[in-house]
């Protein structure tokens, strides 16, 4: 017997998707087969194995692929595995935050010309005396809850 020939990436795709276990009735091409296969999220299905049916949970390659090798940490895995990711992984400051840890759109939110992480970035002084500056009602109570734990905090310390 012969050994097996190893299967392209888009051979075992086409073979899974041919196989449609769970992915729609016997005999009938499902059209979204391929993207549930690939791009499908996590989800609990029945599976039937021979006569049993097996409860078990569904993820599509790519979100699988993501899960284990993307958002998990790289000193968890193995050093093999570790050498194996490492060229498709960077390190590095987002390029879209810059390292803020905001998404764009709150990072475009501007209150007195500075957004969010160049407030939080502030020392209390500094940011007390730009919230001071702003001229909207809304900044007062801000400044009112600033400057009362600020006090309290005085307080704590000094005792």
């Amino acid at each position: 017997m012969a050994a097996a020939e190893p299967l392209s990436i888009r051979h075992a795709v086409n073979k899974l998707c041919d196989l449609r276990q769970g992915l729609g009735p016997p005999g009938a091409r499902s059209p979204g087969g391929k993207d549930l296969l690939l791009y499908g999220k996590t989800q609990k299905v029945l599976l039937r194995v021979g006569a049993k049916t097996v409860n078990m949970t569904y993820q599509g390659v790519f979100e699988k692929f993501i899960a284990k090798y993307i958002k998990r940490d790289l000193k968890t895995m193995s050093e093999r595995t570790q050498k194996a990711v490492e060229p498709y992984i960077s390190m590095g400051p987002c390029h879209l935050c810059q390292g803020a840890r905001f998404s764009p759109e709150a990072l475009s939110v501007k209150v007195g010309g500075d957004n969010i992480a160049e407030m939080s970035a502030m020392e209390v002084d500094e940011l007390v005396g730009a919230i001071r500056g702003l001229s909207e009602p809304q900044a007062k109570p801000i400044l009112k809850a600033l400057e009362s734990g600020l006090t309290h905090a005085t307080l704590i310390w000094n005792t």
